[in-house]
């Protein structure tokens, strides 16, 4: 890429036969020629499979580097268009691009100071039974209990009886 090796594919002897077959090419040949830059005028036919091969030999060169390489020494019509086709077919430079964000940023928080703190309470219904289900939230350690109904002194009492059981021996005697 930056010059230090011979790009292959510029035998100029070897691309005079594919040119003076088509007519298009013949006139594109007598511009370039009128012009400054000295240039190999490829087909449409074989610039894919040109261009394919390039991007290979160099290393999976991007687009713009690749169109700024072959540029110095071929031409061709529709020449951009033909450079971003066969970067974005590149199977190898795809599994490498870089892949779209789709997860949340996630934080941390500093932890609890003691264990026995904080719970989560849930009543559950299933068949005709009501299950209250009491999870501290630092250790995960889960109770539960069958209540007789939802109501407020019940709730109270059951809730009581099961974080009684979860709070440390440190929490009781303080």
């Amino acid at each position: 890429m930056r010059g230090a090796q011979k790009l292959p594919f510029t035998n100029r002897s070897a691309w005079l036969a594919l040119q003076s077959e088509c007519s298009d090419l013949r006139r594109t040949c007598a511009h370039l020629r009128q012009a400054s830059t000295d240039c190999i005028v490829v087909p449409r036919a074989v610039l894919d499979g040109l261009l394919n091969s390039l991007h290979i030999k160099l290393d999976h060169p991007t687009a713009t580097q690749l169109k700024a390489v072959v540029q110095r020494y071929f031409y061709a019509l529709d020449m951009d268009a033909a450079v971003q086709r066969v970067t974005n077919g590149c199977h190898r430079c795809a599994a490498l691009k870089k892949a779209p964000v789709f997860m949340s940023d996630q934080s941390t928080c500093d932890p609890p100071e003691v264990v026995g703190s904080t719970f989560a309470a849930d009543v559950f219904r299933r068949d005709r039974q009501f299950i209250l289900v009491v999870r501290e939230c630092v250790t995960s350690v889960t109770l539960s209990s069958l209540i007789e109904d939802e109501r407020r002194e019940t709730l109270r009492d059951a809730l009581l009886r099961l974080c009684l059981g979860l709070c440390p021996l440190m929490a009781l005697l303080q």
